[in-house]
């Protein structure tokens, strides 16, 4: 039995056009979770992000939330 128990997969949110389909198909095909958000969030608005990182949290409530970001300076 507990060999038929995995874990849940690594779930990665991605700011639209960050990868390629082919680059997200291939995190799938490797077993990750991968959400693409339809449009761009604009990195350097800080309402965007916030609102961004809501949406996240409601899909994966309780969970931790780490947020990758290079800065345009």
């Amino acid at each position: 039995m507990i060999a038929q128990i995995k874990p849940n997969p690594i779930s990665i949110w991605l700011n639209y056009g960050v990868l390629t389909p082919l680059e997200i198909n291939e995190l799938r095909k490797s077993s990750y979770n991968v959400t693409e958000f339809l449009k761009p969030i604009n990195t350097n608005d800080n309402a965007a992000l916030e609102a961004a990182i809501e949406t996240v949290q409601e899909h994966h409530i309780g969970q931790n939330v780490w947020v990758e970001h290079i800065s345009n300076l």
